[in-house]
């Protein structure tokens, strides 16, 4: 879900091409294959002391950036939901309050409220 949330950015696609990779991004997000190699430094460890070549290519890295933008912007009805939900407190209590008075089905106050977000943010 973190991916529908935060607008991805280039250490987002670094991360997902090679997990264990160390590097620091310094600046805005490179726009150019110059940009990123003037912005994005790799290292050999976790200590940041000595460096190394680009383990990913640029054109690995924008295609991967690309493809997690599309996602994200495809995903925008989902990130509208989860800030329409009531909170996870709210709907246990509604769950609990409908299935104490036999509504555990469309009538109930949970599924209605539930409904009523999906409905109001429908899935393209």
């Amino acid at each position: 879900m973190a991916q529908l949330v935060q607008l991805p950015c280039f250490a987002d696609a670094i991360r997902a091409l090679d997990s264990t990779c160390f590097f620091s991004v310094v600046g805005l997000d490179p726009t150019t294959e110059a940009e990123y190699n003037e912005r994005v430094t790799f290292f050999t460890d976790v200590t940041g002391t000595t460096t190394k070549s680009a383990p990913v290519a640029w054109s690995a890295v924008k295609a991967k950036y690309d493809e997690l933008l599309t996602a994200y912007t495809n995903n925008d009805y989902a990130r509208k939901r989860v800030s329409s939900y009531d909170s996870l407190p709210e709907q246990l209590d509604k769950l609990f309050h409908d299935i104490d008075a036999g509504k555990l089905d469309k009538t109930g106050t949970w599924f209605t409220s539930v409904k009523a977000v999906k409905d109001a943010n429908p899935k393209p």
